[in-house]
Formats: structure tokens, C-alpha cells, sequence
């Protein structure tokens, strides 16, 4: 079962597989309506597709710098080992 549409005025629940209308949603705005639409990215509309759009970005620039930097590529035995005493 798939959510189509989330935020519009009413939501429409489908089969995925055979397209078959299971039921519809006429969003509430309890707190389930609100984390839906911070999942989508819609709260805050264009603006906040962008701002998710630059987190996700520097996530993935973050992402590739640490496993560049990580010591396991050369030993893995190094980058998986606690320093109990480091010096």
C-alpha cells in the first residue's frame, strides 16, 4: 500500500501493484500529518526542498571525506581497532 499525493487535500491509498484504490485520507494536521510532510519535504515548500536538497549534499561530501580519511582502506584491522591508551 502506497501514499500518493501527501499534503494535498486528500490523500489516496493505492495498491502498488495493481493500481486498485484501497481508500483515501483527508489529512487531520495531527502530528502523523506533520512528520509525513517533513519526510516529503513539503512543509516549508520550495524553500525547504532546497534546504533538504544542501543537507543532503553536504551529508554526502561528509560521507566521502570520512571514508577517504578512514584508516581501515590501508589495515582493516586498523580501522576497526580501539586505542584503549592513546598517546
Amino acid at each position: 500500500m502506497s501514499n500518493l499525493f501527501l499534503g494535498s487535500p486528500l490523500d489516496v491509498l493505492l495498491n502498488p501493484y495493481t493500481g486498485e484504490i484501497l481508500g483515501t485520507h483527508q489529512p487531520t494536521g495531527d502530528w502523523l500529518d506533520i512528520v509525513g510532510r517533513l519526510h516529503v519535504g513539503s512543509v516549508a515548500g520550495d524553500t525547504g526542498i532546497i534546504v533538504y536538497g544542501i543537507i543532503g549534499l553536504l551529508m554526502f561530501i561528509l560521507s566521502a571525506t570520512g571514508i577517504f580519511l578512514w584508516p581501515g582502506w590501508r589495515s582493516l584491522a586498523a580501522g576497526f581497532k580501539i586505542k584503549l591508551n592513546p598517546s
